[in-house]
């Protein structure tokens, strides 16, 4: 990906979607616009207050570089190498389900995971 802005802090579920959002606007103040899929990765997860939370990495791919408000990073390039791919497509709430499957795949190949997990959104939830 080219051109990504990125954004980490610790958020809920509902506080991705809202940071994504907030995204969106940022973008189109600027009058660019994405320029392919939002991904996701998670580096912990916490229960704070009785509701999970993650400390959760978005990458937002636009057309050029921008100004960004502080707490965004601009990254001109992001590569992300010598990966194994799982593709899903379901009931979000099952996605639990195929993530212990690509656990349980990795566990008996012997492989090694060097970063965590990054989540590709292809369909976004309607607001």
């Amino acid at each position: 990906m080219e051109n990504v802005i990125s954004f980490q802090n610790t958020l809920s579920q509902q506080g991705i979607f809202q940071a994504i959002k907030e995204i969106d606007m940022i973008v189109s103040e600027s009058k660019t616009e994405r320029n392919g899929t939002v991904v996701t990765t998670t580096y912990s997860r916490k229960m704070e207050n009785g509701e999970m939370v993650m400390d959760v990495e978005i990458l937002y791919p636009i057309l050029q570089e921008i100004d960004l408000p502080m707490g965004y990073n601009f990254k001109p390039v992001f590569h992300l190498c010598n990966a194994i791919k799982m593709r899903y497509q379901g009931n979000t709430m099952k996605a639990q389900e195929a993530m212990k499957e690509f656990t349980l795949y990795i566990t008996e190949h012997n492989l090694k995971p060097i970063t965590s997990v990054y989540t590709v959104i292809a369909h976004e939830p309607k607001s």
